[in-house]
């Protein structure tokens, strides 16, 4: 019997239903147990990639709502008012970091780098290093926005505030030792690595 257009809004409705009191909960970023995953991956006969997928997504949205608000309107924001050519890289043993871009809005920035692993090692990987800015007119405050580990190389945002001045050029920028940011999934896969920041380390231009 073939479904119609009803049938499915109903079953997105509610779904979306579902989506809503899931994030309106105190630990949106809380995994499920893995053999849990496992075992309704089992029951419902999905594909447990499936269901990491839905948990990932969850894990990767903000609320509407309380503190956060402002970072939801971030993401939602179509244009940018500029866009920065950065162009700035660091390299130690395990890896380079190229600061490639940062979307220019009226109250913050979004810088968006990657990752380049060197040879040997694989995504996904756990990246325990923070982003420093300083020098500048006023202090700038760095969060992690948002990581998608890719198989050339693994790209990472972060937000700031306020946003970049104009001489952002003579800025400071470095990579200082961190907690990692988050797990990719709830457990580490045999293929995935991990890369550290065992102290400051200053980016460079790469511009000619």
């Amino acid at each position: 019997m073939t479904k119609s257009a009803s049938d499915f809004n109903d079953i997105d409705h509610e779904l979306a239903q579902l989506v809503a009191r899931r994030l309106k909960m105190p630990d949106t970023a809380t995994w499920p147990d893995v053999t849990d995953l496992d075992k309704w991956a089992k029951e419902l006969n999905i594909n447990k990639n499936t269901l990491i997928g839905v948990f990932l997504a969850l894990e990767n949205t903000t609320p509407t709502d309380g503190e956060n608000s402002d970072i939801h309107e971030m993401i939602t924001q179509e244009d940018p008012v500029e866009v920065l050519p950065l162009m700035l890289s660091v390299t130690w043993p395990e890896a380079t970091c190229v600061l490639t871009t940062a979307m220019q809005y009226a109250d913050f920035s979004i810088v968006h780098g990657q990752i380049f692993p060197v040879a040997g090692l694989k995504s996904p990987i756990e990246f325990s290093a923070a982003l420093k800015i300083s020098g500048g007119q006023h202090p700038y405050q760095v969060t992690p926005h948002h990581e998608n580990y890719g198989v050339l190389g693994d790209n990472t945002q972060w937000i700031v505030r306020p946003a970049l001045e104009t001489g952002w050029s003579s800025l400071s920028w470095s990579l200082i030792p961190a907690k990692p940011t988050r797990q990719f999934y709830p457990f580490q896969f045999q293929w995935s690595d991990a890369i550290t920041v065992e102290k400051p380390l200053g980016f460079h231009s790469r511009r000619g």
